[in-house]
């Protein structure tokens, strides 16, 4: 019986359905846990390497997030920056990278290292036993942080290395810590514009914003300062920082004052004393300087005081200007950069389909050529693989399309095109560990190959599925394993590797010399997976595998439930 073209796609969309239903399962549960650990605890040993002096961190870290380090006699003698979790969102190989930067009290940086990171294990390693990489940031200031765009990547580690690089980048985009001006607003200050205020409650980190409440808990305004803009902003002599009061509509202003100055001093007490000159902030709309000059609204320089009394009602306005904005204005936008092995990665997958859909395959000299350079080219020289670390990643932490475009678009080949066509790309024409089963079938003698008997066989045919059930288990649990360590895959990447991996890697092609193809049969997780979202047109039937997926998302939604028991 001929079964109709349309149950065979309603049993297709049935198990993409499921796919996607446990990807969101694992990135939800990923999301909730991260939710509950805290930032990475950095403590004074993590730190002394480069300030044998430091003693204390300061009470509390500063807007921008970094913190003061202190001797012992309390004074400050450098602070600390770590990525996370501004930089969080940029993924490497298969997660993101936590890395801590110190740096002494003039805004240079001594040294860094990694505090934590999802990426691959032996990746990570790679990347702590070449000190040459993040031995690169020291001696960089804070600005010359954002421009890091010529450093080496580690070999056998690129993506990863890549991810660090890239997350320094965004962190330090922005200013500067406050060295200048690193205390915070207080209550006594604020009760200058509000004589009833009980306490601040923060809101906002940049720039810093708090809710100034009475005792019963009412809102009576709100203040912030321009301390964030003290190495942008110069009066005569140095920067200022200003306290602004706001209406509790967030609406109109107060009134503004000097908190503190480097700049000239009788220049400070000649604006301070001209009342005149802060009786111009009150009253005046927040929105009325948004894209306006401040002496548009008649704010003149401070006769014998000008470029002080400039520099304030320039720090006033631009902070009023960045208060308003939906996101900090000081955060660069990092964009997708197609470099030399992403092109190479879509070329392949343009070669792949090549193989797939036309008579290439069936030239046998072009067939093997095509497997030697899979082998050589993509597996020891390239090492970009769909895999299931990189699967399992990219569903809790996100995909890595800012650091590896290319691999994003060769994973989305690999899944889509089986879902749509039915031809399996990835491992029939892409996948090196795959090319070099295929040669050694050819080039291993007959006689030393063998099938396994239908009896064992049985045994061995459910392998991929268990393998599969382990990273999901370990997706859904946040156990503390490498995924990338059950397949051989990392092997090729020898400098890097594990000899987990390696050992892997050779046992594997050992067992396919004799027993052809057997990885891909009994051992590849991965290429189960892509078989199991890969359609078969009118030979579609709800089967084994439709159960067995069905029963993945009812454990899945399972230990969703239980979360807060079993994590």
């Amino acid at each position: 019986m001929i079964r109709p073209a349309w149950r065979g796609r309603l049993i297709q969309f049935y198990r993409v359905a499921i796919l996607v239903a446990i990807v969101w399962l694992i990135r939800s549960q990923h999301d909730w846990i991260r939710s509950q650990e805290s930032v990475p605890e950095v403590t004074i040993g993590d730190v002394i390497e480069w300030l044998p002096e430091a003693f204390a961190f300061a009470d509390k870290p500063q807007g921008d997030g970094t913190q003061f380090i202190l001797n012992e006699a309390g004074e400050r003698v450098g602070f600390y920056a770590m990525t996370s979790p501004t930089s969080d969102w940029i993924i490497g190989y298969s997660g993101p990278t936590t890395t801590l930067l110190v740096f002494d009290d003039s805004s240079t940086c001594l040294g860094a290292r990694i505090l934590k990171s999802g990426d691959t294990e032996d990746h990570v390693e790679k990347i702590i036993e070449e000190p040459e990489f993040l031995g690169a940031y020291s001696g960089k200031t804070w600005e010359e942080m954002a421009e890091l765009q010529d450093i080496d990547a580690v070999s056998g580690a690129t993506l990863t290395s890549l991810a660090i690089n890239e997350g320094v980048i965004y962190r330090f985009a922005g200013e500067g810590p406050n060295l200048r001006f690193p205390d915070l607003v207080s209550l006594k200050e604020v009760q200058t514009f509000f004589p009833e205020a009980a306490r601040l409650v923060g809101v906002k980190s940049f720039p810093p914003v708090y809710d100034v409440q009475s005792s019963d808990g009412t809102n009576l305004g709100w203040a912030l300062n321009t301390a964030h803009l003290a190495n942008r902003i110069q009066g005569y002599q140095g920067p200022i920082d200003v306290l602004i009061g706001l209406n509790p509509d967030r609406k109109t202003l107060v009134g503004v004052k000097i908190r503190k100055s480097y700049d000239n001093a009788r220049y400070v007490e000649d604006v301070i004393f001209e009342k005149y000159f802060f009786r111009k902030f009150e009253n005046l709309e927040v929105t009325s300087f948004l894209g306006k000059d401040y002496t548009e609204h008649g704010i003149d320089g401070v006769s014998g005081a000008t470029m002080t009394s400039y520099a304030l009602a320039e720090a006033v306005a631009l902070t009023l200007q960045e208060e308003e904005a939906p996101e900090a204005t000081n955060r660069i936008s990092l964009s997708i950069d197609f470099k030399a092995r992403d092109i190479f990665l879509v070329a392949l997958i343009i070669l792949a389909c090549l193989m797939a859909f036309t008579r290439l395959r069936s030239l046998k000299k072009v067939r093997i050529a095509y497997q030697w350079f899979l082998v050589i080219y993509v597996g020891f020289i390239s090492g970009d693989m769909v895999a299931q670390a990189v699967l399992l990643g990219w569903s809790q932490a996100g995909i890595a399309w800012l650091i590896s475009p290319g691999l994003v678009l060769l994973v989305a080949a690999s899944l889509l095109i089986p879902v749509t066509t039915g031809r399996q790309v990835y491992c029939h024409q892409t996948c090196p560990h795959g090319a070099a089963q295929q040669l050694l079938k050819r080039y291993v003698p007959k006689k030393w190959q063998f099938s396994i008997p239908a009896k064992k066989e049985r045994w061995l045919k459910p392998i991929p599925v268990l393998l599969l059930a382990w990273v999901f288990l370990v997706g859904m649990l946040a156990l503390d394993f490498d995924v990338a360590s059950l397949e051989p895959f990392d092997g090729y990447a020898w400098e890097a590797a594990g000899w987990v991996t390696i050992t892997l890697l050779i046992s594997s092609l050992i067992f396919s010399a004799f027993v052809p193809m057997g990885y891909c049969q009994y051992g590849c997780p991965t290429g189960k997976l892509l078989e199991f979202v890969r359609f078969h047109h009118r030979a579609e039937h709800f089967g084994k595998k439709e159960i067995a997926a069905t029963v993945f998302l009812l454990v899945g939604i399972a230990l969703f439930i239980l979360r807060h028991q079993l994590v």
